[in-house]
């Protein structure tokens, strides 16, 4: 008998643990979701002002593009093409290949005219070439090896 009474007072206190453990959960997953409503509508109203500054920013990128196009004409009228001498390292894929200058190793990439041309140029032979640069990309107009 005393066995019987021990196993229902074991039984009943983990079955008080264990319900006292749930409600803790449900009252922290209730919490949390609520943190994460207010989290993303806090994120909502940061993309909000985000959109605003990018588009002040696109208002400003604009107005500088007007400005930096008369001066982007002028560059136009002298000529954009840059012809330079270097050492052909090699292509690193069909449309870039990289030539080392005084100013060291360049990676540049190919026109489809100068994909053609590149074909039939060894690795570390000398070359001359035409380029034209946008930002920090240029791209090979003309390629040519030289003896």
């Amino acid at each position: 008998m005393k066995r019987y009474l021990t196993i229902a007072l074991l039984l009943f206190l983990f079955t008080m643990i264990a319900a006292c453990g749930t409600t803790d959960v449900e009252e922290e997953d209730t919490s949390s979701s609520e943190n994460e409503q207010e989290e993303v509508e806090e994120s909502e109203d940061e993309e909000t002002e985000e959109e605003t500054e990018e588009d002040q920013g696109e208002q400003d990128d604009e107005e500088n593009a007007e400005d930096e196009s008369s001066e982007d004409d002028e560059a136009e009228v002298d000529g954009d093409k840059v012809k330079e001498q270097g050492t052909y390292n090699g292509q690193a894929d069909p449309h870039t290949v990289e030539i080392e200058t005084e100013e060291g190793p360049f990676a540049y990439q190919l026109s489809m005219d100068a994909r053609e041309l590149v074909e039939d140029i060894t690795e570390g032979s000398k070359v001359e070439f035409t380029y034209t640069e946008d930002g920090d990309q240029r791209t090979i107009e003309d390629i040519v090896e030289v003896e």
